[in-house]
């Protein structure tokens, strides 16, 4: 009898966004998607074999339950010294190919027992004696050049994080590398014919935001639909080792076409204000986001606060169009957080996360469908995601300033499609003055009657709310929600066409 090890990677979110310094993010973001690499592979294949691996997840089988039992004790003492701060859950079971799917399952079962039971320890703990880490309020074990070559002594989980920055990168750039050995990134102008080489920063300040109201960035997380039913769905080990690939396969493909997009929307001229940062080489521009996360069906990654909706949009657009091998069609939901450049990442980042899961919620009353949902945190005193929604962005009488989530494949003959909210949103902004879509900000707030007549009074002046639906477009609501928040909101979030500078 063979024996199966199921082992995921535990607080994945807090390991990579417990800092506001993008590098690290970079770094720890790396170092879990490399935990399951190839010089793990090669340590597994001594005496058992990997079934798939990716998202922070792994399956081995061993001939023998010892055998697992050896392998995940060498793994994780091994991690204690190289990776510390990183949690290992694990689960031994049973495990036959011929029963993959029922004993898949049990393995499942016993991981998720096994959660509730371990508070593992992965840090050495801080004592008085001890220098604070300016990094992270431990201990300070290793010294390290980092930051224009100023060296300090940092914790061992932030030296861990620092030292994989290079690989982090070098693995990107391949990515868009083609099979011709071309390189993607290197994209000549339509207009002059020279050569700009496009680059990714490791600096969060560096993502094109300019200083003031327009100093924000978007945290932007995206996941596939059902993908965790269509894995369990899995028959066989040979299925949920193609499926796990091409799922892989699809998301790094979709972050190439979403990135070549990009390039090609830039050139056009199709931004509004955009400025994109001059890199290290004259002939180079710094891209204005940067991906974080990229394993499995999901990906994370941040960008110009102006970007985050646009490049969610193109993303979800090209997921959707890849084949993976159970042939069954690809959707996504994206949340974007947006937030003030200095506003702590990992608050940021379960704003985005919980953003998904309200997307998702929508989802799945549609088979098949891609939703996303957003929201600009500065400006209110909370950013839980419930007292948000709820008090923040809902009147004494239940009617909410909002109609997100919106569909993003939808077209924009669909009400709930966020192509048509765009759509609103541009006939609002060349139509209305500045101030009085300002006014109209305030007027939906408002009680009825106020709102009421603000909207009479902006007609008699020739100045119509964008054609939504008949009731909401008189009286600012339909029934308990309205859209024009939205609109107004994207008029500052969403990059619409205009000559694009550079600085």
């Amino acid at each position: 009898m063979s024996y199966g090890l199921l082992m995921d990677v535990g607080s994945i979110q807090s390991f990579i966004f417990g800092s506001n310094k993008l590098r690290e993010n970079i770094g720890a973001s790396w170092l879990i998607e490399d935990l399951f690499g190839k010089s793990f592979l090669s340590e597994v294949n001594q005496k058992g074999t990997v079934v798939f691996s990716g998202g922070g997840n792994c399956l081995l089988t061993f001939p023998e339950k010892q055998d697992a039992k050896d392998f995940l004790f060498l793994f994780t003492s091994k991690l204690l010294v190289e990776v510390p701060g990183i949690t290992i859950h694990a689960a031994i079971e049973p495990y036959n190919e011929k029963s993959h799917e029922q004993d898949f399952k049990n393995l499942h079962t016993s991981l998720l027992t096994n959660k509730g039971k371990e508070i593992p320890v992965t840090q050495l703990t801080r004592h008085g004696i001890n220098l604070e880490c300016p990094r992270t309020g431990l201990s300070t074990e290793t010294f390290i050049s980092f930051e224009k070559n100023e060296g300090k002594w940092v914790n061992s989980s932030v030296a861990a994080r620092l030292n994989k920055v290079d690989e982090a990168n070098e693995r990107l750039t391949n990515f868009f590398v083609d099979n011709d050995k071309k390189n993607q990134l290197l994209v000549p102008d339509p207009k002059t014919k020279q050569f700009t080489n496009f680059e990714f920063t490791t600096e969060l300040d560096k993502l094109g935001q300019e200083k003031g109201e327009e100093n924000s960035i978007a945290i932007v997380h995206i996941d596939g639909n059902s993908m965790g039913d269509r894995f369990k769905a899995c028959k066989s080990k040979e299925e949920l080792t193609n499926l796990s690939i091409s799922v892989s396969e699809a998301t790094k493909a979709a972050l190439v076409e979403m990135t070549l997009n990009f390039i090609d929307t830039y050139f056009k001229g199709d931004f509004n204000d955009l400025k994109l940062r001059k890199g290290k080489a004259d002939s180079s521009l710094i891209l204005p986001f940067r991906p974080l996360i990229l394993g499995g069906d999901d990906i994370t990654f941040v960008s110009d606060g102006r970007l985050g909706i646009w490049l969610a949009q193109a993303y979800i657009t090209s997921f959707s169009q890849k084949v993976v091998s159970d042939k069954k069609p690809l959707s996504s939901c994206a949340g974007i957080a947006i937030t003030k450049t200095k506003f702590p990442f990992f608050r940021g980042y379960e704003l985005a996360e919980r953003l998904c899961s309200s997307a998702k919620k929508r989802a799945r009353d549609l088979d098949n469908s891609s939703w996303l949902d957003w929201q600009i945190l500065f400006g209110h005193g909370s950013f839980d995601f419930d007292e948000l929604r709820n008090h923040h962005f809902t009147l004494q009488n239940g009617k909410k300033l909002f109609g997100r989530p919106y569909r993003a494949d939808g077209n924009a003959t669909d009400n709930k499609s966020i192509k048509l909210i765009l759509e609103k949103a541009e006939e609002l902004r060349t139509k209305w003055p500045n101030n009085k879509i300002k006014e109209l900000r305030s007027a939906l707030a408002s009680v009825d009657s106020d709102r009421t007549r603000f909207i009479e009074t902006m007609k008699a002046r020739g100045l119509y709310l964008p054609d939504y639906q008949n009731e909401m477009k008189n009286t600012g609501f339909s029934g308990d929600f309205t859209i024009y928040n939205d609109v107004i909101e994207l008029l500052d979030i969403y990059p619409f066409k205009k000559k694009v500078t550079t600085k």
